[in-house]
């Protein structure tokens, strides 16, 4: 069923776009924005998994540009680090697809790496439930991050995590017609609003809940993530 959505969700941005010629000259406007350069999907359960099979799931599927949902094809690598669950450092691959049509480039992310960020994100979202649905203080979380880090993840989840849930909110009501704010209920934490916004859409293979936020908002092309 996620599938089904996937592909409407490009024949929709591809039908506002039909109207439009884009090309390497096209300006940096509003419909054409410089940020939008990441997809997140699923590349498999862990680093070492990704590692061991990451060229076959990216040949097994066929990438279309978030921007303007043209066909992509492979434009290079580069590495980047990432910090495991164990407090392990590794440095992976992740591949760039540019897009035939408006030749923006895009990074293909697999779910448990956080854009721009070292710590897994499997970590990042375990330590971020902690504090804001169980009320733990991050003094006491477990991880091999330091308390400051512990902290600007939760400002950062907190700053967003509103901004977040209007957008899965806004993806599932173009889909179902019918739905009503989750902000104004009156629910236990900012954590459990933004699980309540994700069951509205269909269920999507993911590393984490951040994993799963992360695919729905890069799909949608809103410049977010968590």
């Amino acid at each position: 069923m996620a599938n089904n959505w996937r592909k409407n969700l490009k024949k929709e941005k591809k039908e506002k776009s039909s109207s439009k010629v884009y090309g390497a000259d096209t300006p940096l406007t509003e419909d054409f924005p410089p940020y939008r350069t990441l997809i997140v999907t699923y590349l498999g359960a862990s680093v070492k998994e990704y590692l061991e099979n990451y060229l076959n799931f990216l040949e097994e599927n066929q990438w279309y540009c978030p921007v303007c949902s043209a066909k992509m094809s492979f434009h290079g690598w580069y590495r980047r680090k990432i910090i495991t669950l164990d407090g392990t450092t590794t440095r992976i691959p992740i591949a760039r697809y540019r897009c035939s049509n408006c030749r923006k480039t895009h990074a293909i992310l697999p779910d448990f790496v956080a854009p721009y960020r070292h710590y897994s994100q499997v970590l990042i979202a375990a330590v971020v439930e902690e504090v804001v649905s169980k009320q733990v203080p991050p003094e006491r979380v477990e991880g091999n991050q330091d308390i400051p880090t512990t902290r600007r993840w939760i400002r950062r989840f907190l700053k967003r995590c509103h901004e977040v849930i209007g957008v899965l909110e806004s993806i599932a009501f173009r889909y179902t017609g019918q739905i009503k704010s989750l902000l104004t209920e009156a629910r236990s934490s900012p954590w459990e609003q933004m699980l309540a916004a994700l069951e509205l859409l269909p269920a999507v293979k993911a590393t984490s809940v951040f994993g799963a936020v992360n695919l729905w908002l890069t799909m949608d092309v809103v410049g977010l993530w968590l």
